[in-house]
This record gives structure tokens, C-alpha cells and sequence, in this order.
């Protein structure tokens, strides 16, 4: 088999193709409670064996690599680190959440795909479940082998018995352009921007090109491009917003590398009692450099 799922008990679950792993997904981490916890996918290779992802970088070390989560829900901080607020700037307030598996409903290994999902709760500081979570992860190897595809599905339940508001610190609290939340990965840093290497790029759906481009749009797709240390090798990573809706806004970065899927830009956005949030995201992960076409050609196929 080609495919393979290796399942460390009570830990981790990792997909491997012919020997070598695309990803590790930590689904019950050992993190402080400053980190507001939450399972993350790490490391996160290409299929030629370079590392895509980033975690705990020394810039902010509750950055776990690729994970999915929320800046706020309510008054409760799932993103990890210290708390934005107009009086005081950014404090530790005794106000992480965390996230917490506790079922997985499916683990279905093939020969080119495997699928996973697993149930979650968000608890906040005072031990009460805001929400709840079905979260989906299928992972697919291109035919030709010259990309994987991870793609993500996430159904977030409003079971606080009240409303809830969902925001980042630019939609709540003023602070411009920090609309970071949602799915987010920070990418290692040979994809820092600018180089001296002009096939490496920030690019995205619509002919946009650059970070100052590229973060806020409100398109389908987003790109980057980079090359790696040792193995020289270029690969192009490509965050793709298959949500119901509109896409969504991205929230890129190029000194810190990061792509965001901020599903929530400029304002919060309510969540009403037993009220769904339903997001859909596909990231593939591509040998080589390609440019717009051919990353369109891999998103509509």
C-alpha cells in the first residue's frame, strides 16, 4: 500500500506515502494552557520530503505549525498567546480557551487517499463547552505525484447557550490589519519574502501578486512559492476557500511566513444558539514552481 496511516494512541496520527511522511496530526498535544491548546498538523512535508511547516516559531511560539481555531469566541482567547485589548495592548488575562478531542468517527486508510474525522470540544477557562466541532481530514496523492491535497472540513456548534460573538483583534478591538483566525499555517522560513530568488512569489486568484496584493483579498485562492534549504528544491503551496458563501479574506504574511483562511475580516461575526459554522479549505502542496494557470488548472480539477 502506498497510503499509509499510522495511529499513535491517545496522540498523534500520521499519513505516510512510500516511506516518507506528509503530515503528522497532533490531535491531543502537550501544550501549555497560554498556548490555548489545540491539535495541529506537523510536520507537513512535500512529497519529495521538504518541510513546509513551522512550529512554535521564537517570533510567536503558540503557532503550531498548520491549525485550525478562532482569535475569539466570546471573551475567550482559542488562538494562544496574550490578549489584544484597546487598554493595555497585549496581556496574558487568565482568558485561553482550549480545544479538546474526544472521538474519532472515522480512520479510513486507502492506497492513494485516507480519511479522517474526529469530534472536538472548545472549552473555555472556566470549563464550559462553548462549542463543539466535527472536523474532516481526507488526504489525496495526485495520479502523476506531483502534488497531495489536504483537504479540511470543520462544523463548529454553538452549544454555549447564548450568542457568540467570533472575531480577530482588527474586527473587535480596532487593531489594523491583525484579522488573523481560522485555519492558518506558518510555512517554514524559505518562505520568507523578499529573496534573491525572483521564481519565489505571493500570488492569488485574479492576477493579484505580492503580500500588499494578496492579504485582505477576498478571492477563491492564494500561493506561494519557495525554495529550500540543502535540497534546493522549489515547491508551491497553494490555500484554496471551498466554503459555502463567499470566499473567504486571506491573511498573509511574508517576513513571518504565514496564509490565514480568515473567514471573518473587518467585523465579528454572530453565532446564534445551536447555529452552525460550516468552513471548507483545500491546501495542496505541489512540486516545483507553477504559476496561475496551472495552480487554477489544480484547483478546478
Amino acid at each position: 500500500m502506498n497510503l499509509q496511516l499510522v495511529h499513535e494512541m491517545g496522540e498523534s496520527v500520521s499519513a505516510r506515502f512510500r516511506d516518507r511522511t506528509l503530515f503528522r496530526y497532533v490531535y491531543q498535544p502537550d501544550l501549555p494552557v497560554e498556548q490555548s491548546p489545540k491539535p495541529y498538523f506537523h510536520p507537513i512535508c512535500s512529497l519529495s520530503g521538504n518541510r513546509l511547516s513551522n512550529l512554535s516559531p521564537n517570533d510567536h511560539p503558540w503557532h503550531h505549525a498548520l491549525c485550525h481555531t478562532i482569535t475569539r469566541v466570546g471573551d475567550v482567547n482559542f488562538w494562544g498567546g496574550p490578549s489584544y485589548r484597546e487598554e493595555g495592548g497585549y496581556l496574558f488575562r487568565n482568558d485561553n480557551g482550549r480545544q479538546v478531542h474526544r472521538s474519532w468517527t472515522r480512520l479510513e486508510p486507502g492506497d492513494r487517499s485516507v480519511s479522517l474525522e474526529h469530534q472536538l470540544e472548545w472549552i473555555g477557562p472556566d470549563e464550559s463547552v462553548l462549542l463543539e466541532e466535527a472536523r474532516g481530514i481526507e488526504v489525496t496523492v495526485l495520479d502523476d505525484e506531483s502534488a497531495w491535497v489536504l483537504a479540511f472540513s470543520s462544523n463548529l456548534r454553538n452549544v454555549a447557550g447564548r450568542l457568540l460573538d467570533l472575531g480577530n483583534y482588527h474586527s473587535s478591538f480596532g487593531l489594523a490589519g491583525s484579522h488573523y483566525t481560522g485555519l492558518l499555517m506558518r510555512m517554514t522560513r524559505e518562505y520568507v519574502f523578499p529573496c534573491g530568488d525572483p521564481q519565489m512569489k505571493i500570488l492569488a486568484a485574479g492576477g493579484l501578486i505580492g503580500v500588499d496584493a494578496v492579504h485582505g483579498a477576498n478571492v477563491r485562492w492564494a500561493a506561494l512559492t519557495g525554495r529550500h534549504d540543502e535540497s534546493l528544491d522549489r515547491t508551491t503551496s497553494i490555500f484554496i476557500d471551498d466554503s459555502p458563501g463567499q470566499p473567504v479574506h486571506w491573511f498573509v504574511r511574508d517576513q513571518l511566513p504565514a496564509v490565514g483562511f480568515s473567514f471573518q475580516f473587518d467585523r465579528d461575526q454572530r453565532l446564534e444558539v445551536d447555529e452552525e459554522l460550516v468552513l471548507r479549505h483545500r491546501l495542496i502542496f505541489a512540486e516545483g514552481v507553477l504559476d496561475a494557470d496551472q495552480i487554477e488548472a489544480l484547483v478546478e480539477g
